[in-house]
């Protein structure tokens, strides 16, 4: 599946949500966006599982930041540059 995402000039935000979310859920990263995925804290008590589920999240947590960042033109890129995703 491409990575690639056509930034969508003059696009309404009801159409830009409806796209993006489609999109999202085709890479399997909608989860991640709407559930905000937060960083353990303390990865030493984790049991196997538990550490593969956290590296899964982490790799869909930078491919949904990924995939977002491709929607933004420059000018927008930068207005975000250095917003917090992790934060409320």
């Amino acid at each position: 599946m491409s990575f690639h995402v056509p930034l969508q000039k003059g696009s309404t935000y009801d159409n830009l949500r409806i796209i993006m979310k489609a999109l999202l859920r085709a890479h399997d990263v909608w989860e991640v966006a709407e559930n905000r995925y937060k960083e353990s804290q303390d990865e030493d008590s984790l049991n196997q599982a538990q550490w593969y589920i956290l590296k899964d999240l982490r790799n869909r947590d930078k491919k949904y930041l990924f995939l977002i960042y491709q929607a933004l033109d420059k000018y927008e890129f930068e207005n975000i540059l250095n917003a917090s995703f992790n934060e409320a």
